[in-house]
């Protein structure tokens, strides 16, 4: 308290020379003695710590360290020793992700049950006006009759497909079984067209559809089909007797029959085919009927065989009391 009130009166005038100066920084602000000598035993700490630091060697250190490690000789008698693990021969697989892992075995397809590419339908734009009765009268093969149809029918034996020839340069061919022939047979359509004195251009070829047939082996529910995806499946057994179910991805339409019969109509490749009835498999699958026996859908074509005989037998049975009935 005393030293606060000597900074404040050292403080109040200015000195006027420099042995007043160091008086008033020796009155106020030099250190005590009490604070220089701690000052000088903490500065001997800090050599004398760090004399010890250099000449510890790393040699001692490691000595250190396994001293350390090393149990007491007591306490590792008490304590038992940990067993190393035993190498096996055998390799540990690692689990699989679920995106990898195999389908369970009653998903399974059966090769015999994939569909078989029945039709496929193109278009292609000839760029020129045709005059009908003048190809119809030129060309061999051909049917026109304007009343009922406004097209020529152009038809071709190899490859077997059936062309359709209007008036503002447009032909659709229908009847192969693949791209490649659906391509070749209207090259050579339009060779007959230029031939009979046209001159068309060939331009705009694309695939507008594909139809494909497929047998499920074994008697579908068609009726728990529209029940379960009545937002995309319309069933009236009175008009037609297959349940109509519209795919949304791929868009691909597929008509099922009870006996297991399936066609899909309205892809625009192969690949939709395919990636359809990947799709629809699993609710097949799900809404199959009993009549198959225990080999479901994993035996192929013998399964949907017997349960067809089956639902036969059960219709002709159910129909021979109505027959006596009436007689």
């Amino acid at each position: 308290m005393a030293r606060a009130s000597n900074v404040a009166t050292g403080l109040r005038t200015h000195p006027k020379n420099a042995k007043q100066a160091k008086q008033v920084y020796d009155a106020n602000f030099a250190p005590s003695s009490n604070e220089a000598e701690d000052e000088q035993l903490e500065n001997r700490q800090v050599h004398e710590v760090a004399r010890v630091d250099v000449q510890h060697t790393p040699a001692d250190t490691h000595r250190e360290t396994n001293s350390l490690a090393e149990p007491h000789p007591a306490s590792a008698s008490t304590s038992p020793s940990p067993q190393p693990p035993q190498a096996t021969n055998e390799p540990t697989a690692p689990a699989p992700t679920p995106s990898l892992q195999p389908p369970p075995q009653s998903l399974e397809m059966p090769p015999s049950t994939l569909p078989k590419l029945q039709n496929f339908t193109a278009t292609v734009n000839l760029h020129c006006q045709i005059d009908l009765s003048t190809l119809n009268q030129s060309a061999r093969n051909t049917e026109y009759n304007p009343k009922r149809f406004a097209a020529v029918i152009l038809r071709i034996r190899s490859p077997r497909t059936t062309s359709l020839v209007f008036s503002n340069g447009r032909m659709v061919i229908t009847g192969s079984r693949s791209e490649s022939d659906s391509k070749l047979g209207g090259r050579k359509c339009a060779a007959i067209i230029q031939k009979c004195g046209f001159s068309p251009r060939w331009t705009d070829f694309s695939i507008r559809n594909v139809v494909a047939t497929a047998d499920a082996g074994f008697v579908i529910n068609v009726e728990e089909v529209a029940r379960r995806h009545g937002n995309y499946s319309s069933y009236e057994p009175e008009i037609f007797p297959a349940c109509v179910y519209r795919m949304l991805a791929p868009r691909v339409v597929l008509m099922l029959f009870v006996s297991g019969k399936v066609v899909l109509t309205g892809a625009r490749s192969r690949e939709d085919v395919y990636t359809a009835w990947q799709v629809m498999w699993p609710v097949l699958l799900q809404t199959r009927k009993g009549e198959t026996g225990d080999g479901g859908g994993g035996g192929g074509g013998g399964g949907g065989l017997v349960g067809r005989k089956r639902l036969k037998r059960r219709l002709e049975a159910e129909e021979t009391p109505r027959r006596v009935q009436r007689r």
